[in-house]
């Protein structure tokens, strides 16, 4: 209501409805009156007749499901139901109303279908935003982002997963072949960006673009699930909360105890292996540790601009609504030092006489402290190597770095993978349009990791292998004591100790356990000359 008081102040209502017609999508990729004009009838939208105007205005309701190219006896009803109501409004006459109904649907030549249809319909997004309307008949040469064999890679994969899925080879999942129904389709994304710039390097919108324009990576809004855990994580680094820190999630306050899906017996878990086995009750204990307003700020920080958080224990567990294309490219500065990046479809545009209109450069901004980053870094490259993204590391050199997170929603609503490279960020995500449950085999690690492994891998086939992330100066590395969170010492069992970095100032005290006897004696006395 605030907005748009604002709104009607700046502008009359001409303005604001010129404004709307210039950009409400109309199907087929066209956004604005003037490209529908042109796109399904070859003409301005000056030239439109009252029949072909009523048909543009039928559409904004449901441009795909009333899509005349596709669908042509639901346009015309509505089509009609449109006229009907102009007439009614006195805009038009009666015998205006009975000619266009009698009017039949005569369409233009609908232009030959490329490849990545979703990531064109962006394109030609911003080039009607920055140009506009006209931005596609003054001859614009555009170099794009687009890396044209990642873009096939996912396309394929994506698809090969969701024919999986609904024959029944991925286990009971709730997805049965759907006959073209949008409503009842299983439906994916996938999108990929470069670490360090945000270029697009892939935009897989959803199974099928005829079937459905609606892009899922960026007009959609779904629950982020458990791969909302590595902001949260994230925070709690930055805030100097050590690795070694155990959680118990027995003393989470009996008012909301989430259900963990894998859990390490009953004994108290670090960060670590909290992470890898991505517990529920662990995330919401360290979340009420480090306080939602800090988690909040780290995921806007990383690059999670356009979502509302709640202030409930749920949001710690990816209960919020977020941009599929913004929670991918919020994991980016775990896999770069601990920069956002700002995505970027469009690199150059140049007029048609060979002029630079446009020059994107690269934005970046620091997220995170190098040191909280690495040390994420660390710990999403366990969840892919031991843990719930074991998955994700199927087919992939060995000696390739990769990090990420598995992501499934409470009853199974969505499920996703969100993974790196020092190269490439990318992201898998499955689920219908209208959420409902996918099944009890449903996981981002059974259905969203295996295709991100497959493109990946796709991708990195010829490529030299990126060195590995690589620690800034000032981190401290320290043997712990799994079992009690403390400095490891002689006492302490060597299968209950491992090496974790951490953020000066942050390391724990010597293990209390086994600080007694001859072996702490020892280890008190000398052990400073030998770690």
């Amino acid at each position: 209501m605030i907005v748009a008081r604002r709104i009607e102040r700046e502008f009359n209502k001409q303005q604001i409805l010129e404004m709307y017609l210039n950009q409400i999508y109309l199907g087929n990729g066209y956004y604005g009156v003037e490209a529908a004009a042109r796109g399904y009838f070859g003409g301005t939208a000056m030239e439109l007749t009252i029949s072909q105007a009523a048909l543009l205005a039928a559409l904004p309701k449901a441009p795909s499901t009333y899509d005349p190219r596709r669908f042509a006896d639901l346009a015309l009803k509505r089509r009609n139901l449109v006229l009907g109501q102009m007439a009614k409004a006195k805009a038009i006459t009666a015998k205006d109303e009975a000619l266009a109904k009698k009017s039949k649907l005569r369409l233009s030549p609908q232009e030959q279908e490329g490849g990545a249809p979703w990531f064109v319909a962006a394109v030609r997004q911003e080039l009607n935003d920055r140009f506009g309307q006209d931005a596609e008949t003054q001859g614009l040469r555009v170099r794009t982002t687009l890396d044209a064999g990642l873009q096939r890679a996912a396309e394929k994969e994506l698809i090969r997963q969701i024919d999986a899925a609904e024959s029944g080879k991925l286990g009971r999942i709730a997805a049965e072949k759907c006959n073209g129904d949008p409503e009842q389709c299983l439906e994916g994304m996938f999108v990929a960006l470069d670490t360090h710039t945000g270029d697009v390097r892939a935009l897989v919108g959803g199974r099928d673009y005829k079937l459905s324009e609606f892009d899922r990576s960026t007009q959609a809004r779904r629950q982020a699930g458990s791969t909302f855990k590595a902001f949260v994580w994230a925070a709690a680094i930055q805030g100097g909360v050590p690795v070694s820190t155990l959680l118990d999630p027995a003393q989470l306050p009996p008012d909301y105890a989430p259900a963990d899906g894998q859990i390490v017996g009953d004994r108290p878990l670090n960060l670590r292996e909290a992470l890898r086995v991505s517990s529920n009750r662990a995330a919401v204990a360290l979340g009420q540790r480090v306080g939602l307003p800090a988690v909040v700020e780290t995921a806007h920080a990383c690059g999670i601009a356009d979502a509302l958080i709640p202030a409930y224990p749920s949001s710690f567990l990816g209960a919020a609504d977020v941009v599929p294309l913004e929670l991918v490219a919020a994991f980016a500065p775990f896999a770069n030092g601990g920069d956002r990046i700002l995505p970027r479809f469009i690199d150059e545009v140049r007029s048609a006489t060979g002029d630079v209109l446009l020059k994107n450069g690269v934005v970046t901004s620091p997220a995170l402290q190098p040191g909280a980053a690495f040390i994420m870094a660390a710990l999403l490259s366990d969840v892919v190597e031991r843990g719930t993204g074991a998955s994700a590391r199927a087919g992939l050199p060995p000696e390739l770095p990769v990090l990420g997170k598995t992501g499934t929603t409470n009853g199974a609503q969505d499920v996703w993978f969100i993974g790196a490279t020092p190269e490439l960020v990318a992201g898998v995500w499955l689920g219908f349009d209208h959420p409902r449950p996918l099944g009890p085999a449903a996981t981002g690690g059974r259905l969203a990791a295996p295709v991100w492994a497959r493109v990946i891998g796709a991708w990195q086939r010829g490529r030299p292998i990126p060195p590995s992330w690589q620690p800034p100066d000032g981190l401290e590395q320290h043997e712990i004591d799994t079992r009690t969170g403390g400095l490891a010492i002689g006492g302490c069992p060597s299968q209950q100790v491992s090496r974790e970095w951490f953020i000066p100032g942050t390391a724990p005290n010597d293990c209390p356990q086994h600080a007694g006897g001859i072996a702490g004696f020892l280890e008190k006395t000398f052990g400073k000359w030998f770690r």
